[in-house]
């Protein structure tokens, strides 16, 4: 008998997990994660950074739905819950449910943008949260949730919404159909394919945004040296998702920039709607900066990629590519794997700002010389 099962739901990405569960003569044991077994059934590549544990002490108790900015895999290491999942995701799937009772035996992956929910079944239940991104206040903040007993939803909850203890947080989230009516809106402005006209902006150079944090370090450095490249027909600039306004360049990456242009010309800039809008490509030093950006704003995610995974496909798209098509051609190439990042050097000491800066070198040398081929081309 297989000691895993992973299965499908009708949202996709939703995946529960069936595990072992052996008695011995202390009571149980169960092998709860394995990277290895669970990848060779196709379970979507996940990489916790974060373990938290939550226990609950009362029946009834009844928390979500919340759709937070990361994965999640949810195992129950005591007790029983009754789980209920919403996918708030744009999309086909958008508002479709799943429901079902989860034990030691049962575990579940819950994707970013599918909201989270649970009702406690047993006394003393404890939960195990398995996260790919680190928790934040920030993240939190950003979630969007649905409330509990909306009767459009109808989930089944064991314990009905007069004996169901909720805190005052959850209770006053709003109903499917008013996060319904926020995501008619914004699809017009979604993830739709610029027209010709607007994807390059005629007359104008192409515009390059670098972004990573604090905009310190990485887009900073990266926004430095391409500057001094003078290539024609492309302005740079750069932001930080959690720009450190109107700091310079940390110390020792401004060293490196220096080496062929004076970094002090750089301040600090936190990344707004529009430094977005302004950008033809969006080029971000790691996945959580792609994320934040796809967040807060949609419509930009046919021009933000990681730089490494430009970088590589830009190197090897075909001649002939013209700079109109170049966001539509990563686009349909997208996959972005963990060498495309450039690991954050700050306060990591000279190496790693080495390290760093070696990366954006390579990357930006693949990227700007055929940038340039395409104006060229196009002139």
């Amino acid at each position: 008998m297989q000691d895993v099962v992973v299965g499908s739901t009708k949202i996709p990405g939703l995946k529960i997990v069936q595990l072992t569960v052996r008695a011995n003569d202390d009571g149980w044991f169960k092998e709860d994660w394995h990277h290895d077994k669970l990848t060779a059934l196709g379970f979507p590549g996940f990489q916790p950074v974060q373990h938290n544990i939550t226990h609950l002490t009362t029946v009834g108790v009844t928390r979500g739905f919340h759709a937070e900015p990361w994965d999640k895999f949810i195992s129950v290491i005591s007790g029983r819950v009754f789980g209920a999942w919403i996918d708030l995701r744009q999309g086909d799937s958008y508002g479709e449910i799943v429901y079902r009772e989860l034990d030691p035996s049962t575990s579940v992956l819950v994707p970013r943008g599918v909201a989270n929910a649970h009702q406690v079944l047993e006394a003393g239940t404890t939960l195990s949260y398995l996260l790919n991104e680190h928790w934040t206040q920030e993240g939190r903040d950003r979630s969007k949730g649905v409330n509990l007993f909306d009767p459009a939803i109808s989930v089944p909850w064991p314990i009905g919404e007069d004996r169901a203890i909720v805190n005052d947080r959850d209770r006053a989230l709003p109903a499917l159909s008013q996060d319904m009516e926020f995501s008619r809106r914004a699809s017009t402005f979604n993830v739709t394919k610029p027209a010709a006209g607007e994807q390059v902006r005629e007359g104008k150079p192409f515009h390059v945004l670098y972004v990573c944090t604090a905009n310190i370090c990485r887009s900073a450095y990266a926004d430095v040296v391409s500057r001094a490249r003078g290539a024609k027909g492309i302005e740079f600039s750069s932001a930080g998702i959690h720009g450190l306004v109107d700091d310079p360049i940390d110390p020792p990456m401004g060293e490196l920039a220096d080496r062929v242009a004076d970094s002090r010309s750089h301040v600090a800039r936190q990344l707004t709607r529009d430094i977005v809008d302004a950008a033809d490509l969006i080029l971000t030093m790691g996945t959580e900066h792609r994320r934040y950006i796809l967040d807060e704003w949609p419509s930009a995610a046919r021009k933000t990629f990681v730089i490494g995974h430009a970088a590589r496909e830009i190197s090897a798209a075909p001649a002939e590519l013209q700079l109109s098509e170049v966001t539509d051609y990563l686009w349909r190439n997208r996959g972005t794997g963990p060498r495309d990042e450039v690991a954050d050097p700050y306060r990591r000491g000279e190496v790693a700002a080495l390290k760093a800066a070696t990366e954006i070198d390579t990357h930006i040398d693949a990227i700007i010389p055929r940038l340039e081929q395409m104006i060229d081309r196009a002139h």
